[in-house]
This record gives C-alpha cells, sequence and structure tokens, in this order.
C-alpha cells in the first residue's frame, strides 16, 4: 500500500517505500499525468485537474491505499486538567510492579532519588544506608472496620485526588488494578507524558477490627529525579486520609535529606 505520512515539524516520521508490485503502475500514471498536463492549453487548471485524475487512478489502481498517520501523542487520562497534545513519554517501570512473593511491594533503585516505598529492594540484608534515601514509615489504621475499612479509605484518598494540585500529575490518573487488598494507580504529567506508578498493599490486621498496616510505594519511570513529583503526591494523599484514624509520616527535608538536596531547585 501507499502511505502519506503527516509530517509535524521537528519530529521524525519513518517513510513506508512503495511496494514494488505497484511500481509498474505508478509509473505509467505519472507519465500520462505529465503528458496531460504539458499538452493543454490552461495549463494551471488542467494540470490541477489531471492532478487529480492520477490520484483517482491511483487509489483504483491495484487496490492501492492512502492513509494519514498522525504525530504520537500522549494519552492523558480522563481527568487531566485540559485537553492537551505532546509526544508520549511513559516509559517502563525499573522494577516489577505488584506484590512480590514473600506479600511485600517492590523496594526502589536507591541510586535516584525519584521514588519512595514502605519496603526494602533487597530484602532485610539490605545496605541501610541504600534503602534509607527511599524508605517511608508504613501508614497505620488505627479505626474500626480492619483492613477492610482501611482500603476503603485508600480507595476514596484516591478517588478525591485533583490533578494539577502542587503543579503535578496534570495528566491525570487512572485505577489500573484494584483487589481485595491491592490498588495500582497511574498517573501522567501534564508537560511531558512522564507516568509514574503508585501501589498500595494493605496487610490483613491481626485481630478482628484491629489496627493494621499499609505499605506504599510511588515512582517515577524516566529519569534520574523526579523534581519532587512522588514526595507531593504522597503527602498530599497522606493527609487527605482522616487524621483520626490513619498515622502517617510527612515525606520532609528532615526526614530525606539527599532527596530533597537533589531535588531542592524544583521543590518550590
Amino acid at each position: 500500500s501507499v502511505v502519506i505520512y503527516h509530517v509535524t515539524p521537528g519530529v521524525r516520521t519513518p517513510v513506508r517505500p512503495v511496494l514494488s508490485r505497484h511500481t509498474p503502475v505508478l509509473r505509467a500514471l505519472a507519465r500520462e499525468s505529465t503528458a496531460s498536463s504539458t499538452s493543454s492549453s490552461s495549463a494551471p487548471s488542467s494540470a490541477l485537474a489531471s492532478r487529480r485524475t492520477w490520484i483517482a487512478r491511483l487509489l483504483a489502481a491495484g487496490g492501492c491505499a492512502i492513509s494519514i498517520a498522525q504525530p504520537p501523542v500522549a494519552h492523558a487520562f480522563a481527568n487531566r486538567v485540559a485537553d492537551i497534545k505532546y509526544k508520549a513519554n511513559p516509559g517502563r517501570p525499573p522494577l516489577p510492579l505488584g506484590v512480590r512473593a514473600d506479600g511485600t511491594l517492590q523496594g526502589c533503585d536507591g541510586v535516584k532519588p525519584n521514588c519512595f516505598s514502605t519496603e526494602k529492594l533487597d530484602g532485610p540484608d539490605e545496605d541501610i544506608e541504600l534503602y534509607s534515601s527511599y524508605l517511608i514509615p508504613r501508614w497505620v489504621y488505627t479505626g474500626p472496620g480492619g483492613s477492610q475499612a482501611a482500603f476503603e479509605d485508600i480507595k476514596a484518598a484516591i478517588g478525591g485526588y485533583k490533578p494539577g494540585a502542587n503543579n503535578i500529575d496534570g495528566g491525570g490518573f487512572e485505577v489500573q488494578k484494584s483487589d481485595s487488598t491491592y490498588l495500582y494507580v497511574q498517573f501522567e504529567s501534564k508537560n511531558h507524558g512522564y507516568v509514574d506508578d503508585m501501589e498500595f498493599k494493605v496487610v490483613e490486621s491481626s485481630g478482628e477490627g484491629g489496627a493494621c498496616e499499609v505499605q506504599v510505594r510511588s515512582a517515577s519511570r524516566v529519569g534520574f529525579l523526579d523534581l519532587g513529583v512522588n514526595s507531593k503526591r504522597l503527602n498530599v494523599i497522606a493527609a487527605s486520609l482522616p487524621a483520626d484514624r490513619w498515622e502517617t509520616q510527612p515525606i520532609t527535608p528532615k526526614t530525606h535529606g539527599n532527596y530533597f538536596a537533589l531535588n531542592g531547585p524544583y521543590l518550590v
């Protein structure tokens, strides 16, 4: 098939060659079109008509088809702050998502200040200096109803999150997976289409109606720094939980000095 590409300045677009089986047809039509346009007494209008005829015959010849390829745009989620178009940069999660075999969420790459997790990357033997750069305390639910009530509070906090607040997540967010104890949400930036992954895992309470813990992880996929996005997101969601039944610790320069030192210029 013949493909005509829409070209946008500054965007590299691949060109697909015409299939060889159509080459004789195209050459014959091109010769006919050229002869027709040069022999016409009314050159401008006749040439235009000839080109139109050439295109029409091209469409009919050999089953050729013309399609228009649009430049790539970020998908952005339905609750984004506005209609926005930009090149998508979703990237891929650098570490596997989901609950590990030991029942915990993934840790973080301690070298990159763009992730927080309540869980260690390599378990109890991980170097304390490495995981202390990203580790945060598990959130604790102390209200009635146990783990089920805790999970409902988490889902309500996510549902009430406002894209674009604090100048982050303007591309919106969307729940990707939710079961009785696990919640996975994707957030997208407004300006560049970067996608971050956020996960929650409720640990079943030991007794009926007793306190329970919630594992939390928020991580960027692309880049070295996160420009303060993950700390802001975690702090906003934690603060939205009912204070009379939740215990959480804000992420601050005092708790994570290295993160704020590196991302500091972007945290205003």
